[in-house]
């Protein structure tokens, strides 16, 4: 799967892992769908194509093409901070 820029043709994938505190498993249910739901609008907004995504009770793994003009220490804490936010109103709700 490759992106272009004006200047560069590129192929940069990154997989990444978010872990639950302590591994609870709480990725599970409405969170599930959750969380699927807001980094697939997280990386629409910001223009990364999610390639893949699975969660596991405790953990799960987003694989996603970003052009190389953002580095991958933003990625991570853009992704985290969209997610976060959503399940905890998600969490909150009865």
């Amino acid at each position: 799967m490759n992106g272009k820029t004006n200047h560069c043709v590129y192929n940069i994938n990154y997989h990444i892992v978010f872990c639950s505190k302590y591994r609870h498993k709480v990725i599970t249910g409405r969170v599930e769908d959750t969380v699927k739901l807001t980094i697939q609008e997280t990386c629409n907004a910001y223009g990364y194509t999610l390639i893949q995504i699975e969660t596991m009770p405790d953990h799960l793994h987003i694989f996603l093409s970003a052009p190389p003009t953002v580095a991958p220490t933003g990625i991570c804490p853009e992704t985290q901070k969209h997610h976060r936010q959503q399940n905890i109103l998600c969490l909150s709700r009865p």
